[in-house]
């Protein structure tokens, strides 16, 4: 069926592109600091009213998502250590030995306790906690943006797999409708009736009708994969088609994006964890005021000769070789550059909605005239086999209208998977494709 054929659309394009886990045979996910067994996870059918359910077992169930968790635990970790530099500091220190003096050998020891309590620091050690505070919610944000990602790509290999699907049956209908046909055609050549123009064109449409088969066969093969693939424990899942999701204007949804991005707020929170640690770092350029006290005696005689003191001690860094200063240089340049990276990344996400937009819009314009098109092959297949029947029509010209009906089926198919997809685009960069992940 000449015209058939089931070129790679734009959707699954963007899979590839979204789609780069590093699965091995033995079905481990490694990435450069990290490897994870995933466990196999039993999902409801593959029903539109269970994709969000089965797509978040999924995500959680991802090597990517452990990871981010991982990270969120080792930045955390950082808090305490930077929380005991307020606390009452102890320490314990024992001196043994031998000293000789007059040829004559004396054994001894002694012990001491010293003991410091940070009283005031114009608030740096706080200032350093809030900015690893911060750094902990940069990798909350990112889970969530890992999340978003990967529901998207779900979704995709859903769309993908469904579109490949009908793609598949429309190749095998054709096939079952062009036999016949064929064989009508060479039984009217063999009468005398028919030229051999045309069973050769014929038996020419035929063989790519089934060479196309093929290439969708293997096609859908790959969708599947991909797709058990993701949803880790499908066995030969039976996919339901997605609906498009609801879109309103490019106004609205990029406001929803620049407000709710999680992106955008792990980058937000980048400079106000680089602002508050700039101003620790300004802190620690005024004086430190410690409480110290402290305690030394010998092993012999400890309450004749033991000695003790305390007392405030005031610190202030008064020349440290400019190494205080370079390191606030370096904070406000840091500062500088993550606020040029938020602005570039709000241009390249404004950027990427209008794009997404312009598919979406695009491909419902030719969702609507593939609709029309298949309408109309319809009809036209119908009258030829009825005229044929009558005698008004040609077996070619009934072979002809089935192969125009099943070339536009398959852009109707293709433009669906494109619309859809692109509606789940548009609502994921909004961070609004799976709402209120956990």
């Amino acid at each position: 069926m000449s015209g058939c054929k089931s070129n790679d659309s734009s959707v699954s394009s963007i899979f590839k592109d979204l789609y780069k886990s590093k699965l091995t045979t033995d079905h481990k996910y490694k990435t450069d600091d990290f490897s994870y067994d995933r466990k196999k996870e039993k999902f409801l059918p593959f029903t539109k009213n269970n994709a969000r359910i089965n797509t978040l077992k999924a995500v959680n169930n991802h090597p990517l998502i452990k990871l981010a968790k991982k990270r969120i635990e080792i930045t955390k970790s950082g808090i305490p250590s930077a929380l005991a530099q307020k606390e009452t500091q102890i320490n314990l220190q024992g001196l043994a030995g031998v000293n000789r003096d007059n040829s004559e050998n004396l054994a001894g020891a002694s012990g001491s306790l010293s003991i410091s309590k940070l009283l005031y620091d114009f608030g740096s050690i706080d200032k350093a906690v809030l900015s690893q505070e911060e750094r902990v919610n940069i990798t909350n944000y990112q889970l969530q943006s890992q999340k978003q990602k990967l529901a998207q790509q779900g979704y995709l290999a859903w769309i993908d797999l469904n579109k490949s699907n009908k793609i598949l049956d429309v190749y095998q209908e054709g096939i079952d409708k062009a036999k016949p046909l064929l064989s009508q055609i060479k039984d009217i050549s063999a009468s005398g009736i028919a030229d051999k123009a045309m069973i050769l064109q014929a038996k020419k449409e035929y063989s790519e009708l089934l060479i196309e088969y093929e290439k969708a066969k293997a096609s859908q093969l790959r969708s599947l994969n991909l797709f058990k693939d993701f949803y880790y424990g499908s066995d030969n899942p039976k996919v339901q088609e997605l609906k498009a999701l609801k879109v309103k204007n490019l106004g609205f949804h990029e406001n929803k994006m620049l407000k709710n991005h999680q992106d955008l707020k792990a980058q937000q929170s980048a400079i106000k964890a680089l602002k508050q640690n700039l101003s620790s770092l300004m802190s620690r350029k005024k004086p430190t005021v410690f409480l110290k006290a402290g305690l030394s005696a010998p092993i012999v005689d400890p309450l004749e000769d033991s000695s003790a003191n305390a007392g405030v001690t005031v610190n202030y860094i008064y020349d440290d070789g400019g190494l205080l200063d370079s390191q606030i240089s370096s904070t406000e340049l840091q500062i500088e550059a993550a606020k040029i990276e938020l602005r570039n990344l709000e241009k390249d996400l404004k950027l990427q909605l209008k794009i997404f937009f312009e598919v979406y819009n695009g491909a419902l314009k030719t969702k609507l005239a593939a609709e029309n098109l298949v309408e109309e092959s319809k009809e036209i297949a119908i009258t030829a086999r009825a005229r044929l029947v009558s005698g008004g029509s040609k077996i070619s010209e009934v072979f002809n209208a089935e192969v125009a009906l099943a070339k536009n089926k398959i852009v109707l198919i293709n433009a669906n998977a494109e619309f859809t997809f692109s509606s789940f685009n548009i609502r994921a960069i909004s961070s609004d494709l799976l709402k209120n992940l956990k």
